[in-house]
């Protein structure tokens, strides 16, 4: 059966991107809707993008430009007033989503007038109900630039069972759309799971074998803990076990999805191995019950 893909799903929910889209570029690149708002008299008659131009160089997500027009054209920011968003594609609408929610995090870190304030809390309340709306999230990089990520409850679990602080934010990134092809950074993700599970092969072999053997089999064959790809010249072929041929010869977009599984693997392994002390406390309960 083949899986239908986030827009599609969105589209099924009559859900409209590109409507959205032309919602939010109003806001921040128009006066109109403010208009209606507020006294013409009194108005401000500046868009956000302009609030923006004008306090740019206070802005922290500015990175080291030194006015918006420059930092468009080095980020290849290019936004048009309609866009009609390809139902293969919603990487463009979350772009702008995106740009969107780091220029209102960084305004807000400023001294605005109060109709500069109140124009900015009327988009950042129709960003965050499309957000919502489309069932994303937002999340936090290291440079505390934000993000959104499809909401993902199995992921979100696993970020939360594990320890390690920058890894749990690795899990919920992973399905960030940036990483779609980046398969170098799915493959870090990848072995730093698979360090995590390794001392725990043995428990997690006690409570599912198949999974244990399916996940560590992709582990050790899919170019991750081993060379999977490139022969040892100082080895005869029969003795060369790591190198796998029709790994080696895989098409990348063929070994990025073996990769995706993999990962929803270790998410599985995670709660499988999550789940044996809430067993044990059910087992406990019934036990009880029956006395």
């Amino acid at each position: 059966m083949t899986r239908k893909n986030y827009l599609q799903i969105l589209l099924e929910a009559s859900i409209n991107i590109s409507e959205e889209y032309e919602r939010l570029y109003k806001l921040f690149y128009s006066t109109e809707i403010f208009e209606e708002i507020y006294d013409i008299q009194y108005f401000n008659p500046n868009s956000i993008y302009e609030i923006c131009k004008k306090y740019f160089l206070e802005l922290s997500c500015r990175e080291t430009c030194t006015n918006i027009q420059e930092f468009d054209s080095e980020y290849h920011f290019n936004f048009k007033s309609k866009a009609s968003i390809s139902k293969d594609d919603i990487n463009y609408f979350i772009t702008f989503c995106e740009y969107l929610l780091n220029f209102i995090t960084s305004l807000q870190q400023i001294k605005l007038t109060n109709t500069e304030k109140k124009k900015i809390t009327i988009l950042e309340t129709q960003l965050n109900k499309i957000i919502e709306k489309i069932s994303y999230q937002i999340i936090e990089q290291e440079k505390k630039t934000k993000i959104l990520i499809p909401k993902d409850q199995v992921a979100n679990s696993v970020a939360e069972i594990i320890k390690d602080d920058d890894l749990s934010y690795r899990v919920i990134e992973y399905n960030h759309h940036s990483m779609k092809g980046d398969i170098e950074q799915k493959k870090s993700i990848l072995l730093r799971l698979a360090h995590q599970l390794e001392p725990l092969d043995d428990k997690l072999k006690s409570i599912n074998d198949a999974l244990k053997s399916n996940l560590f089999f992709m582990f050790n064959n899919l170019d991750l803990r081993h060379n999977n790809t490139t022969r040892n010249p100082t080895k005869e072929e029969k003795q060369d076990t790591y190198y796998k041929e029709i790994v080696a010869k895989m098409p990348p977009e063929e070994l990025e999805s073996w990769y995706d599984e993999t990962y929803q693997l270790c998410l599985l392994a995670f709660l499988e191995l999550d789940n044996v002390e809430r067993m044990q406390k059910i087992e406990e309960l019934k036990k009880k019950i029956k006395t």
